[in-house]
């Protein structure tokens, strides 16, 4: 009688067990369904494209690059490039909205997503150019933001900074990504917040990086003037970390060029 009942007892506390087991998984399930979190970084179930880095002016017949990322749950795309004219396109609806385009990085095979992707080019005729990056994913066009390049007919200074470059840093699930980038003098960063917690970009030592609280899709930028590392960290939760490594081309002067950073700030839209 002893026996079986502790056989009964036994058997009870191993289906308790099982149950609790069960019940975390399934909370565990509905977290990670509910943030859509995959690789480290937070996605999207409805894709969403933005620029990571591009020139804001060249001069004609001159490639350069433009990078983009495409942020979505796992899946593939059939096409993505860039779209891009001598007008502004406000909301796109198709491809050809744009005068030109970039090569198409997916024609021949389908492009797995989430994924990064860079394509150079270069333009011939001196003027303002609007662009985005575009994709389509099960058969519907997603966009960028648009941004400006301006094309001159040639180079305009000797000032290495006349080739500044701005980056996206994003923020989310517990992570800043990329959190090492590497960037010249002058070049400028701009972090946004994709989580749905609070954050902060605080330098480890002195103030050079200072953003306050960062409520959810907020931003913060930051041109860097001087060569050196940036160590930084969120003080709202000690385990991120990142750095800026910024490397000299040539002592950063705005006086000398204005308008390169009023159009970075002006026309520049970042998603």
């Amino acid at each position: 009688m002893a026996r079986n009942l502790k056989n009964s007892q036994f058997g009870l506390i191993l289906l308790i067990l099982i149950v609790i087991i069960l019940i975390m998984l399934g909370i565990y399930y509905l977290y990670v369904l509910n943030r859509g979190i995959t690789g480290g970084v937070v996605k999207s179930e409805t894709p969403s494209i933005f620029i990571i880095s591009a020139p804001d002016s060249e001069v004609i017949n001159t490639p350069f690059t433009i990078s983009w990322e495409i942020n979505s749950s796992k899946g593939i795309t059939s096409n993505t490039q860039i779209g891009y004219g001598d007008t502004r396109v406000i909301s796109p609806q198709n491809s050809y909205d744009y005068l030109y385009s970039s090569q198409d990085l997916c024609t021949v095979k389908p492009c797995n997503i989430p994924n990064s992707f860079s394509v150079s080019f270069q333009i011939d005729r001196p003027g303002n150019y609007y662009y985005r990056a575009y994709a389509t994913v099960n058969g519907k066009t997603y966009w960028s933001n648009e941004n400006k390049i301006v094309i001159n007919t040639e180079l305009e200074s000797t000032n290495p900074n006349e080739t500044s470059m701005f980056y996206n840093i994003g923020i989310g699930n517990t992570t800043f990504y990329p959190n090492i980038l590497k960037i010249n003098v002058g070049d400028k960063v701009l972090w946004k917040n994709n989580d749905i917690d609070y954050h902060t970009i605080t330098s480890d030592s002195g103030n050079e990086l200072n953003s306050g609280t960062l409520a959810p899709g907020g931003m913060y930028s930051h041109i860097f003037q001087k060569a050196g590392n940036y160590s930084y960290h969120c003080s709202l939760d000690k385990s991120m970390h990142g750095e800026i490594i910024v490397e000299s081309i040539g002592e950063y002067n705005p006086e000398k060029i204005p308008s390169k950073i009023t159009r970075i700030d002006n026309y520049s839209v970042f998603y």
